[in-house]
């Protein structure tokens, strides 16, 4: 039997550190915590494909933490879509009350 690749394993636990890192900072309701998980979402996708694609069958524990930092990286990026469709969404449906309302306080 010979010795998994360190390789796979680095990458493996690199992604699933920073997938955790990037779900706990895109559930926060800021802003600015998003923009500061996106390098997070990058080494998320890139290192869990990276780990996955290097990982070895003799080191099955590789496989799983590339797989689970793939899957927390993309339940980031899910959850960031849906929260801001739905942002957006509100934003839009209020914008013709206030047109209406700047309207009717701005006419003298």
């Amino acid at each position: 039997m010979r010795a998994p690749s360190p390789s796979a394993r680095w990458w493996a636990t690199l992604s699933l550190i920073s997938g955790g890192v990037w779900l706990a900072l895109s559930l926060a309701p800021f802003f600015v915590t998003t923009l500061l998980g996106l390098p997070f979402a990058a080494l998320a996708l890139v290192g869990g494909w990276l780990g996955r694609r290097a990982a070895d069958p003799a080191d099955p524990g590789a496989g799983r933490r590339a797989k689970w930092g793939l899957g927390l990286g993309c339940a980031g990026c899910l959850w960031q879509i849906a929260y801001f469709t739905l942002l957006g969404g509100a934003l839009i449906a209020g914008l013709p009350s206030l047109v209406e309302y700047l309207r009717k306080t701005l006419t003298p």
